[in-house]
């Protein structure tokens, strides 16, 4: 399935980051699907951040209503920049058993 990294990862074969510059997703404007994730902060009650993998580029934001700290599960959504920031607008999430390597 799709990973946080595929989501917000710009190769930097294609664009040149020698200038720290952040180049938007290259997914822009799709709806996706991350299928293994987990709640690892929720700093308001409509945005919160997922990870699938301790890391960078490893997590995302989330614009929705937030779940509980540490819930697992997947997340739908469409890929939007803000102000430079990768995220997925429209978020849905939906709880699911599932394991990860880390703990949030």
């Amino acid at each position: 399935g799709l990973v946080v990294e595929a989501v917000q990862f710009s190769d930097s074969r294609v664009y040149d980051r020698s200038s720290g510059a952040c180049f938007d997703s290259p997914m822009l404007d799709r709806r996706v699907e991350l299928p293994r994730a987990v709640v690892v902060a929720a700093p308001s009650p409509s945005e919160y951040f997922v990870a699938d993998e301790p890391g960078p580029w490893r997590g995302i934001r989330v614009l929705g209503v937030a779940p509980s700290l540490g819930a697992c599960g997947s997340v739908r959504g469409r890929v939007v920049e803000r102000a430079g920031e990768t995220a997925l607008s429209d978020g849905v999430f939906e709880p699911a058993a599932c394991e990860l390597a880390f703990d949030p």
